[in-house]
């Protein structure tokens, strides 16, 4: 018997996350940058600081409405608002960072830990 396990789609991963209480908001795949613009003022400006991460929202509706939208959209969390601590180190920059050292290991809490490596491949 073979069993066959698939990744859960990008929209299904952003309920997900919604539904842990935190605020997501659609990314371009490309550019990596939200893809939700900033509001208008009465001239139609810009106004600056209204897009983006400060629209990310928990509202299932509204994950459901942008990734119709946008399906291949990547998941933004505004780490901010769901209390998360993201640390990002590049190995490209930090030789040191995937080279455990004893001396260097600091006790982390049980946390949900993802560690993405160049070739974008996921370890959990």
């Amino acid at each position: 018997m073979s069993v066959t396990t698939t990744s859960p789609s990008l929209l299904e991963a952003a309920l997900d996350y919604a539904r842990r209480g935190w605020p997501v908001f659609p990314c371009s795949p490309k550019t990596k940058r939200p893809l939700l613009p900033m509001d208008k003022d009465a001239d139609n400006k810009p106004i600056k600081g209204s897009g983006g991460v400060k629209k990310a929202s928990t509202d299932l509706e509204q994950i459901r409405a942008w990734w119709n939208q946008w399906p291949r959209a990547m998941i933004g969390v505004a780490v901010g608002e769901a209390d998360l601590l993201v640390v990002d180190f590049d190995p490209r920059t930090d030789i040191y960072c995937l080279q455990p050292r004893r001396s260097r290991r600091l006790p982390l809490p049980a946390v949900h830990r993802i560690c993405r490596v160049p070739a974008r491949r996921r370890r959990q």
